[in-house]
């Protein structure tokens, strides 16, 4: 496993409301600070929902020549191997994938999903709501919406935040997230790790 202070955030945008990917955005945070990001379209070679594309802009003419899910995934798991994946709402970006996997035919990795949504219900309860833009504007993060990599940037820094009001590192903030039913593991084995890490650290202090 790499160094339990990092994770990585993602965001996926989709060509239509059965899922199919069209953009993908990822950011590497070590050690409190984002060190490493990439992005790419994806073409799903399927017809594009005209109300998605009025959301993030995306159609078939700007994905035309860009790789398909498959090549994608081989980018993404390089960056997301043995860390937590922090998402926005990961259950839309979990089920996503897996729904493309399973249309291309392929096993996406084994992912430790961590969602901001809850996170951010739980620390700011009284937001008039927890959209990534008001939990964002609330932390005076700024940063342009419905772009994949820029989405996924600004779930990572509110993870971060959301540490550092709690005063929680990221074994603490994974058992809160166990508690609140917002860490989903599809490999169990890594989950109790996580968990295993946490009664370690705290046994330590």
């Amino acid at each position: 496993m790499t160094d339990t202070t990092d994770f990585v955030a993602i965001d996926l945008e989709m060509a239509n409301r059965w899922g199919a990917i069209c953009s993908v955005g990822v950011a590497v945070f070590k050690d409190g600070e984002l060190t490493d990001e990439w992005q790419s379209l994806v073409d799903p070679e399927v017809e594009f929902d005209d109300n998605f594309v009025e959301i993030h802009g995306i159609d078939e003419e700007n994905v035309d020549g860009a790789p398909n899910f498959t090549k994608v995934m081989e980018e993404v798991e390089c960056r997301i191997k043995d860390h937590v994946v922090v998402a926005h709402n990961s259950h839309f970006d979990r089920r996503a994938m897996e729904s493309e996997a399973e249309r291309w035919g392929r096993r996406i990795p084994d992912i430790a999903w961590l969602d901001t949504l809850d996170v951010s219900r739980s620390i700011w309860p009284d937001l008039p709501n927890h959209r990534l833009t008001t939990v964002c504007r609330h932390i005076g993060y700024d940063f342009e919406h419905s772009n994949a990599l820029d989405d996924a940037k600004a779930a990572g820094h509110v993870f971060l935040e959301a540490m550092k009001e709690t005063g929680k590192d990221l074994h603490e903030m994974t058992k809160l997230a166990v508690d609140l039913g917002s860490f989903i593991k599809t490999d169990v084995s890594v989950v109790g790790q996580a968990i295993d890490r946490y009664n370690k650290f705290v046994a330590q202090h």
